[in-house]
């Protein structure tokens, strides 16, 4: 994971954007639990609808993003 930038989301939140590159074995749900996401969360952050071909198939290399939460 490289590029992180702190970003100040809606209700006082803060957010950590990240990049992250998908490694050999990742699938959407492996990469969603790891963030604490939903697959739809990822799906949406990434431009994606939910059932989304390229989100099911995903390369190695391939570049997501993913929002942590920092503080509530």
């Amino acid at each position: 994971m490289a590029d992180s930038v702190p970003t100040n989301a809606p209700f006082g939140s803060v957010y950590e954007a990240s990049i992250y590159v998908v490694q050999p074995g990742d699938t959407p749900d492996k990469i969603a639990t790891r963030f604490h996401l939903t697959t739809q969360q990822l799906a949406s952050y990434n431009g994606f609808a939910d059932d989304s071909p390229y989100l099911r198939h995903l390369k190695v290399g391939q570049r997501l993003i993913v929002y942590e939460r920092l503080t509530e």
